[in-house]
């Protein structure tokens, strides 16, 4: 069956295609309390569905935002419009960023075609979530650049007052200020 994404059967029919793949490899849903213990909440702007994977002998997890949301009407549907995606990508429980990302999966084409390009990026970030291993100067997980490179994802070799500089550098320049709107009183 061919995804609609103004069909609210497909687009109900894609999420339990998600959920019940995602539960036949081993992801468990991750409910909303433990997303706010885990400190995901700034991560998630929506209510969306996240399923998560251990990895075998790491404390790293595999884990799949799903674009699957509750509906009044339907129960649980996947988005209907925007520029989201199916993503998937690797976490430490240490690190509030990600250490692995995949490829986003775009829902488009047959349903079970996506449900398999998704089950597909989990397993590729299983293999190299496997592969990550230990920074062997202070013993954090190490995260993949976007070059293919593995570094410390504490960034161990910078001292506090770089990390803090680059950190206030890189907000600086994604700085989007905000537009006077209603809110504020300025437009009537």
């Amino acid at each position: 069956m061919r995804y609609d994404s103004e069909c609210e059967y497909s687009r109900q029919y894609l999420a339990i295609s998600i959920a019940s793949r995602l539960a036949d490899a081993g992801f468990e849903r991750v409910n909303d309390s433990k997303i706010t213990e885990l400190g995901l909440t700034g991560l998630i702007q929506t209510k969306e569905y996240l399923y998560e994977r251990d990895v075998d002998d790491t404390d790293l997890k595999i884990q799949v935002y799903t674009t699957i949301v509750d509906d009044n009407d339907l129960g649980m549907v996947v988005r209907s419009t925007g520029k989201d995606a199916i993503r998937v990508n690797v976490r430490s429980p240490e690190i509030k960023r990600a250490l692995v990302t995949e490829t986003r999966v775009n829902r488009t084409g047959e349903i079970e075609d996506i449900v398999e390009r998704m089950i597909g990026r989990a397993r590729d970030a299983y293999k190299i979530a496997c592969e990550s291993g230990k920074c062997p100067k202070c013993d954090a997980p190490r995260a993949m650049s976007k070059n293919g490179n593995w570094y410390c994802a504490k960034v161990c070799w910078k001292s506090e007052e770089e990390k803090i500089q680059d950190s206030a550098a890189y907000r600086a320049k994604n700085f989007k200020p905000r537009r006077p709107g209603r809110r504020w009183g300025y437009l009537r």
